[in-house]
């Protein structure tokens, strides 16, 4: 588990990629910048329940999958999106403060 504190603003690119035991992340509300691939390969991300087809570590949006109808839904306290959070999904629509 990892606790991201109220004064981390920023995670870099990789910082918890292929952290093997990595399942739960909480804090975060107040990040402000989310480097691409943050999480990748880790059981957060893997095993996660998105919520409208997206992934959030507290506030922060880290990463979209596929779902069926191609829309997304993104909670109006987004702080930050992750680069290249939707880069591997095809969107036809998203959504603002759902």
């Amino acid at each position: 588990m990892v606790d991201l504190p109220a004064s981390v603003q920023n995670v870099n690119r990789y910082s918890f990629n292929n952290c093997t035991s990595l399942a739960t992340v909480t804090g975060g509300e107040n990040i402000t910048s989310m480097g691409q691939h943050a999480f990748r390969y880790s059981p957060f991300q893997e095993n996660a329940t998105y919520q409208d087809g997206v992934l959030y570590a507290g506030n922060a949006l880290v990463l979209a999958k596929s779902v069926a109808n191609n829309t997304y839904t993104i909670k109006k306290e987004t702080t930050a999106i992750a680069i290249n959070a939707f880069s591997s999904v095809t969107v036809a629509v998203v959504y603002y403060g759902g």
